[in-house]
């Protein structure tokens, strides 16, 4: 082989070792295999009704795969809110637990579908009625497993609060 079929395999071997070091490179390949949704089944409440946003994480990888959602399972969630009106957002994290914790270590088989409702009002309540923009986040590297250790998973919900109506919330409660 002459000098100039080197380099070109020389160049070739950087740019793949360069692609494979690309952290955008590294999620693609783990884009989808552990797929993270939060949602919420009611965007329009009640004040004083229970904020609850669903989450949903699909395993489509082919082996099992472990994620860690940190203390009492919620350690690893925060919450940023904005209020229509406000100037700015304000940020919420997860109150240390004083004492013993449960463990927030989760695993999922392939294929296995993991869902948990967090109750937003652990680290938030909302006082006055309005238009709320919530962005819940998975702080924490959330899978042990797979090589993408330092994903930072969040998604922005739109909830509106109306005036208290004592007769919805007893509806909820009844649920």
């Amino acid at each position: 082989m002459n000098n100039q079929g080197n380099h070109y395999i020389i160049v070739l071997l950087i740019v793949i070792a360069c692609a494979l070091a690309s952290p955008s490179f590294a999620d693609a390949l783990n884009e989808k295999k552990l797929a993270i949704e939060f949602n919420m089944t009611y965007n329009k409440i009640s004040l004083n009704e229970p904020i609850l946003i669903n989450l949903v994480i699909k395993n489509h990888h082919s082996e099992p795969v472990e994620f860690n959602l940190g203390s009492d399972g919620v350690g690893s969630f925060e919450f940023s809110i904005h209020k229509q009106g406000s100037p700015s957002a304000k940020h919420y994290k997860y109150p240390s637990p004083w004492g013993t914790s449960r463990t927030g270590l989760r695993q999922l088989a392939p294929g296995e579908i993991y869902t948990d409702t967090l109750i937003v009002n652990k680290w938030f309540s909302a006082d006055t009625p309005g238009l709320y923009k919530i962005t819940p986040q998975i702080v924490a590297p959330l899978s042990t497993t797979l090589s993408n250790k330092n994903q930072l998973t969040k998604a922005t919900i739109q909830l509106q609060i109306t005036p208290r109506n004592a007769e919805r919330l007893k509806r909820r409660a009844d649920e």
